[in-house]
């Protein structure tokens, strides 16, 4: 991933391994400020995602999937819960926006049950 990344930017690019990361977010916070302008922080657990959240707090941008929301929340004093949801009827689109494994068998499971169509662009 880092040589994929290093190929498209001058920054430099860099890695937290999961040794580093299992030490908890003082020393995810620590690779951080001394690290590059650009890190791969690997994250194994949900434990690994509270930490990187904590640890990167004051960052300006994250980028990662979608699990690495998980340890945002309490950053800003909010605690996740799970939400009410209300079924809507009615004509609908889904445009997805991964192509993630996970999106691609939700996509197929869908156009088992509705009519489905591909954009290219």
């Amino acid at each position: 991933m880092r040589r994929v990344l290093q190929a498209q930017t001058d920054w430099t690019v860099d890695h937290i391994a999961a040794g580093a990361v299992f030490d908890g977010a003082d020393a995810i916070k620590n690779a951080l400020l001394t690290g590059p302008e650009m890190l791969i922080v690997d994250a194994i657990r949900d434990a690994d995602l509270h930490a990187i959240g904590k640890a990167a707090r004051t960052r300006k941008l994250l980028v990662g999937r979608a699990g690495i929301a998980i340890g945002l929340p309490a950053n800003f004093g909010a605690t996740p819960a799970i939400p009410i949801w209300e079924p809507v009827m009615g004509i609908v689109a889904v445009l997805p926006g991964s192509c993630s494994k996970a999106t691609r068998g939700q996509v197929a499971a869908n156009q088992k049950i509705a009519p489905s169509y591909e954009i290219n662009l």
